[in-house]
């Protein structure tokens, strides 16, 4: 077997995104689409909805990217976040523990 050689690039695109949930589905073809927004509550000038409720904010949801990804490498992105979720956790309760104790 052939030794390769790995290295990890930025596309001039490259941005960091903070976002507060994800809306999306299984496209046509079978891939998972995934839409990333970042989501929040704005004052508004106040007006009346439809059934006479007075509203004085809205919720905007923002999307900012949108990721296409086939059934395997959503597997794989599952697998890799779970275990990040669980790692976290861990951490969560680790300061959480200590700071109690101190």
């Amino acid at each position: 077997m052939e030794n390769i050689k790995g290295r990890y690039i930025y596309s001039k695109d490259y941005r960091n995104h903070y976002v507060s949930g994800v809306f999306g589905g299984i496209g046509s073809r079978g891939e998972i689409n995934m839409r990333f927004f970042l989501e929040e509550i704005r004052p508004m000038e106040k007006f009346n909805t439809m059934d006479d409720k007075p509203m004085d904010t809205e919720l905007i949801r923002e999307f900012c990217t949108e990721v296409t990804v086939t059934l395997d490498a959503a597997k794989a992105i599952y697998e890799w976040l779970g275990s990040h979720i669980i790692e976290a956790e861990e951490q969560q309760e680790t300061l959480i523990k200590t700071r109690l104790t101190n």
